[in-house]
């Protein structure tokens, strides 16, 4: 008997082992778009990319966005951009609606890639601020999200981009 139950046994951890995983929709892979929006200037990433710019040297900030090369599409432009006047204060759904935005004119793209740019002084400006908000707790980030339309009609939402402001 105690031979049978082994042979039982052996033959079940065989055919379990055999089985292979299919990977569907609920697996944990990354989910990856085919027409993936990247920041090709980001100076590092936390859990988001972020560029950076000196208030000292004029504030000048440039996000350049860029398609993956393997899309057989083209950017035709930044459709809107919002920021946010208070740290970590809008979200992805900001640029879908029509008021309030940041940019609503729109910036026409260049193949693969869009550059969009602007300055503190234009941040603070359209904002309403006098100055920039101290914050104790960690640096202060300028926080932009892009509504990025694609020659075929496609409308993509990238990763928001923040802008780390240096001495």
């Amino acid at each position: 008997m105690k031979k049978y139950n082994f042979l039982v046994a052996l033959m079940i951890i065989l055919g379990l082992g055999s089985c292979k995983q299919e990977y569907d929709y609920l697996s944990l892979r990354d989910a990856i778009a085919t027409d993936a929006i990247t920041v090709d200037n980001a100076v590092y990433y936390e859990r988001i990319p972020f560029v950076t710019t000196s208030q000292s040297a004029g504030g000048n900030i440039e996000i350049v966005l860029k398609l993956a090369e393997s899309s057989t599409a083209t950017i035709k432009e930044i459709t809107r951009v919002n920021a946010s006047s208070t740290n970590r204060a809008i979200n992805a759904t900001s640029v879908q609606t029509t008021t309030g935005l940041y940019n609503t004119a729109a910036i026409a793209g260049n193949g693969k890639s869009v550059s969009f740019k602007t300055t503190i002084a234009e941040y603070l400006k359209k904002k309403s601020l006098t100055t920039l908000q101290a914050t104790t707790t960690g640096p202060y980030d300028l926080q932009f999200y892009f509504l990025v339309t694609l020659d075929n009609g496609q409308t993509i939402i990238p990763l928001e981009t923040r802008v780390r402001l240096l001495p």
